[in-house]
């Protein structure tokens, strides 16, 4: 371990010393909040018992005992308030050195057991307390203290010392200190004297003292090399014990960081870290979370930690609200943020801090804030819908609230800049909401019945259905049926692929049992009992084919337009996009513009173009698109070739070409701007 760190180029202070050595004086060590909690198991506590029994050389007492090296504990000096006892971090080795303890606090306790007062006192008051000390100042070692009696080594370790009968039962350290008395009951008083002086003079440890200004980061690196990795979080949590004074630690992990990591969750704490830091406008990558804070508590000085770790709590305190929005008092508010927690917008949340700070120090209205997140949502369903960049998005909102706040009110700033980023206009939404395959697993399905919810909500009126019991229905099921075949005629198979999980054939319906794969006229007859706006036309409906899709999907493209409405100051106003009776003249692909003449150039370029993106590509677009794009020209219409290997359905018609090439972006992750056409 020594040569890890020295071949880390540290100045450490590296010797081999014994016990005694180490735990005389009046020092103290301290365990950080930050390390685990006592592992050691019987197994350690036996092989410690053997090895230090064989140091004897038997039965009888040796009087020239062998040395047993245990391995190294490496320290570092506390930051504390000058006073008489020493204090040091315990960073590493706090098993061995909190078991050699535990087990000369038996061994005293054999002793006064066999009435040797003389070698009792001198082992608690010598190497167990600091004599003449108050407090936690007489205990030689604090163990890390947990939140709960079972994982709190401190009390436990404390009680051990002082000799009380429950040292909390059910605690590691309570059952070696049980273990070791155990292993002592048969000895007689001059075995216990030799059994003391063997770990005290003879149990040799290499002590490892770190300079007060070597970087924690890489020491824990080293250390943990061959266990656990340290997070992120855990090394921000490294950072501030190490830079604050011990003697305010138990303070600290109790009231500020202990509340904070429960309220935000140990498993959010590195992402809630890395927003917290980007919320000043500078991007963070995931790992430099540690290094970024560190730098920016060093260049405000290490007296700043403490206020720094007050602001990361304070803002901790707005962000519980994106996590669970039921910390939200206010309705409005908190409906909005559960929104954006269904979309996966958490690449807002370091804006939003700021938003939240501003309200609560009362430099903005709940009103306003209202206005800001529905323009948030707004800009991230338009951007989902119509496809985008995560990396951009992250760029944009790292540094929206720096770009806002230098007009009038940050609302319209935020109007400003976001719909000068790559903000779809009125036609791109409407037509992409039109053609993108909504449903799909995971996220995109919440995010598909969100959609679903909001364009309800949109008609609704003032009473309201509840939609937490619905589910998404495929009014043309995911499983055809021969009813369903014949139903949708000679392209069944391309509509099929082109319209299933697109929005006009999605609903939401409690039938979805009673519905599954019916034929239409059934699903038509059970809709007929819906309360739900979204299917208030379907039972009118005699037939359920591409044609019927199509028009129900402008007729909810429609709706989006008034529940995500155009807010980019500058904005043109919708234009509709015919398709049907067109001739395409030009189309860009991936930024790169091609002369076309036909929409079936316009399919065969954009094909040809994506293909260059790798085999990956292909093989996705396989799996998508089966009844379109083949290894062979087997089973389809008219096949035409792209290469020897992959073919595609030649017998599309303009819409259809649309259609697919929209969907085929779509899914491959490009946007409006890397893919478009240029009409007559």
């Amino acid at each position: 371990m020594e040569r890890d760190i020295l071949q880390r180029g540290y100045e450490v202070k590296a010797n081999e010393t014994k016990l005694i050595r180490i735990i005389e004086g009046t020092n103290q060590y301290l365990v950080p909040h930050f390390q685990r909690p006592y592992t050691w198991q019987r197994k350690n506590w036996d092989t410690l018992w053997a090895d230090v029994e064989a140091l004897l050389g038997g039965e009888a007492p040796s009087e020239t005992p062998r040395e047993h090296f245990m391995g190294a504990i490496v320290t570092a000096p506390a930051h504390s308030v000058p006073e008489g006892v020493t204090k040091y971090l315990l960073i590493d080795g706090q098993q061995r050195l909190t078991t050699l303890l535990t087990m000369l606090a038996a061994i005293r306790d054999r002793a006064r057991l066999l009435d040797d007062q003389k070698l009792a006192n001198r082992i608690h008051e010598l190497y167990l307390t600091n004599r003449y000390q108050d407090g936690l100042d007489q205990y030689k070692l604090l163990p890390t203290q947990g939140n709960e009696p079972q994982h709190n080594d401190r009390s436990a370790f404390m009680r051990i010392v002082d000799a009380e009968e429950q040292a909390h039962p059910g605690s590691a350290l309570h059952t070696a200190y049980q273990h070791f008395a155990r292993l002592l009951k048969p000895t007689t008083v001059e075995r216990v004297n030799a059994l003391a002086n063997a770990v005290l003079a003879h149990v040799l440890l290499v002590s490892i003292v770190l300079e007060r200004d070597d970087n924690p980061y890489a020491i824990f690196e080293s250390l943990n090399a061959k266990g656990q990795p340290l997070s992120q979080s855990d090394l921000v949590r490294n950072f501030f014990f190490m830079s604050i004074d011990s003697s305010r630690h138990d303070h600290i992990y109790s009231t500020k960081w202990t509340p904070m990591e429960r309220a935000i969750g140990r498993e959010n704490m590195e992402t809630y870290i890395r927003h917290f830091l980007i919320r000043r406008g500078t991007v963070v990558k995931e790992a430099d979370v540690y290094f970024a804070l560190k730098t920016e508590v060093e260049d405000r000085g290490r007296e700043h930690a403490e206020p720094m770790l007050d602001e990361l709590v304070k803002f901790s305190q707005h962000y519980v609200k994106f996590i669970d929005a039921s910390r939200e008092h206010s309705t409005d508010i908190r409906e909005r943020l559960v929104r954006l927690q269904r979309l996966r917008a958490t690449v807002c949340y370091p804006f939003l801090l700021n938003v939240f700070e501003d309200r609560a120090s009362g430099k903005m209205t709940d009103r306003e804030a209202i206005d800001i997140l529905d323009v948030i949502e707004n800009f991230v369903v338009r951007r989902y819908v119509c496809g985008t960049i995560r990396a951009e998005l992250n760029e944009v909102f790292t540094a929206l609230y720096r770009n806002a706040s230098r007009f009038t009110r940050l609302g319209e700033g935020v109007r400003e800049v976001l719909g000068s980023r790559n903000y779809p206009l009125d036609e791109e939404f409407f037509e992409n909401l039109q053609t993108r395959k909504l449903y799909a697993v995971g996220e995109a399905r919440d995010r598909a019945r969100l959609i679903l919810e909001r364009l309800e909500e949109c008609r609704a009126g003032k009473e309201r259905v509840g939609t937490d019991n619905l589910t998404i229905e495929h009014i043309m099921p995911q499983t055809l049926t021969d009813w369903w075949r014949e139903h949708l005629g000679p392209s069944v198979d391309e509509t099929y692929e082109l319209y299933l999980h697109t929005i006009g054939n999605l609903t939401l319906t409690a039938y979805n049992a009673e519905l599954s794969n019916a034929d239409f006229p059934k699903k038509a007859e059970l809709l007929r009992e819906s309360r739900l706006t979204l299917n208030s036309e379907l039972p009118e409906l005699s037939r359920w084919t591409r044609e019927e899709i199509e028009l129900r999907a402008k007729s909810l493209a429609e709706r989006a337009l008034e529940v995500w409405p155009n807010f980019a100051p500058h904005a043109s106003a919708r234009r509709h996009r015919a398709v049907r009776g067109t001739t395409p003249k030009r189309v860009v692909v991936l930024g790169e513009a091609f002369e076309v003449k036909s929409w079936q150039d316009v399919l065969r370029v954009t094909l040809t173009q994506l293909m260059l993106l790798g085999t990956e590509v292909i093989d996705q677009l396989l799996v998508e698109f089966p009844k379109n794009i083949r290894r062979s020209g087997t089973g389809l219409t008219a096949p035409k070739a792209l290469s020897s290997e992959l073919y595609y359905e030649g017998h599309l018609n303009a819409e259809q070409i649309y259609r697919l090439c929209s969907q085929i972006v779509q899914q491959v992750g490009l946007s409006s701007g890397e893919w478009h056409v240029d009409n007559e």
